[in-house]
């Protein structure tokens, strides 16, 4: 037994010796993983400071149920070149299907399909024309995670990028050949898996998230996305041709891509009886609310595509309006109760939802087409009525709602 004791200190004392030499004559310390605050803010002071750059991104869908996986995927080639050119192309294979460019002096928007072109004159700097209208069509298209839209804008260059409230590092990796810092950004509805250059150039090589918001998801199925940015080109020297739009021979040049629609038959009229079923089973009549609040009505399905992009902005809405005597209501037309608290769960709504109007309300209000929202007076009149060509509804619905008040 002192023998094997004797043998066993021996061996540690060569391991110790070992250890010393290796280390330069201390022991040898794990290495501290990076601060992701910190690479993620190099990100975001490279990009700024870029003058040019260039990249191919490709978003993937896939959803995953008991019966079916399917997948849905995008193509975009981006340019951007200060102070203010910029080209946006959406693929399919190699046909275009949606265009932005701005050349300098011009902004046009492309819609193939409808053969269509919009044109208004460029902002001056990249800082506006990456805040523009233009931007709320391209992100929703690939669940917002359009990074480096967010990353050449010169302001807020020390917050987290994303509307993240915190960064994590998971760990040192490689994607598509390239070391990678792995950073998970904390956010809502769901966190976000960020893998960020380890090379001289700081940039954005995939975005993942576990959780789809940008379309619904049946229940009991599972839906996730990844974004790839490959090809990067920081600071060289783009194609001029780039930044020309070059409108297909059937493109005729319009105001909007949608037509102008009739006014709705229940505008300035008074608005229908109708009982509100809440989501967690509580019950009011729209009659509760006359001669005290003006009342915002959402009508909306979770199938509906529009719908799911306009929900988060009534509430956002809703949110700078709490306590000031303006009721919001989700007008759901026939989903069940648990999909749609999930669903607000994950999105992060908090909208009052109100259930089964399909048969009742729909009708009511002449629904034909969803998203439809009313804005109600304290009187009980219909005084506005929006639709998916709302441009900028945050700011239009806001300012209507302070004009009504203001009454």
């Amino acid at each position: 037994m002192a023998r094997l004791r004797g043998r066993w200190l021996l061996e540690c004392v060569w391991v110790v010796a070992l250890l010393r030499c290796v280390s330069g004559g201390e022991l040898a310390q794990p290495e501290t993983a990076p601060n992701a605050i910190d690479i993620v803010k190099q990100m975001r002071v490279f990009c700024s400071g870029l003058n040019s750059v260039a990249c191919e991104i490709d978003y993937k869908r896939v959803l995953k149920s008991a019966r079916l996986d399917s997948e849905r995927s995008v193509h975009f080639d981006a340019a951007f070149q200060r102070p203010n050119l910029l080209s946006i192309l959406m693929k399919d294979e190699d046909r275009v299907t949606y265009a932005w460019i701005s050349d300098g002096t011009d902004v046009s928007t492309y819609m193939a399909g409808a053969e269509k072109y919009m044109k208004h004159k460029a902002p001056e700097t990249l800082d506006a024309l990456l805040s523009g209208e233009e931007m709320y069509v391209v992100n929703p298209s690939i669940e917002d995670a359009l990074l480096i839209h967010e990353l050449l804008q010169k302001s807020a260059v020390n917050a987290l990028p994303a509307g993240a409230t915190g960064a994590s590092y998971i760990g040192a990796e490689t994607i598509n050949g390239e070391p990678a810092h792995h950073i998970r950004l904390k956010r809502q509805p769901a966190d976000w898996d960020v893998w960020i250059s380890a090379g001289p150039a700081p940039l954005p090589l995939r975005v993942f998230c576990g959780v789809s918001t940008i379309e619904p998801v049946p229940p009991g199925a599972k839906s996730q996305f990844t974004v790839d940015f490959t090809r990067w080109l920081p600071d060289a020297a783009l194609d001029p041709r780039a930044f020309k739009f070059d409108p297909s021979s059937k493109a005729k040049r319009v105001s909007g891509f949608l037509p102008e629609e009739a006014p709705h038959p229940l505008l300035n009229h008074a608005a229908p009886a109708a009982t509100l079923e809440g989501i967690d089973g509580g019950r009011t009549t729209l009659a509760a609310h006359q001669g005290r609040d003006v009342v915002v009505l959402d009508f909306w399905s979770m199938t509906c595509v529009p719908c799911i992009g306009l929900l988060p902005k009534v509430d956002t809405v809703a949110q700078r309006f709490k306590g000031r005597g303006v009721v919001f209501y989700a007008m759901n037309e026939n989903d069940a109760a648990e999909d749609i608290r999930a669903f607000f769960k994950t999105r992060g709504i908090g909208l009052n939802a109100t259930l089964h109007n399909k048969n009742a309300n729909f009708p009511a209000f002449k629904i034909e087409a969803i998203p439809r929202l009313f804005v109600i007076d304290k009187a009980g009149v219909i005084r506005i009525v929006h639709s998916v060509q709302s441009k900028d509804l945050i700011s239009e619905l806001s300012a209507q709602l302070e004009r009504l008040l203001a009454k």
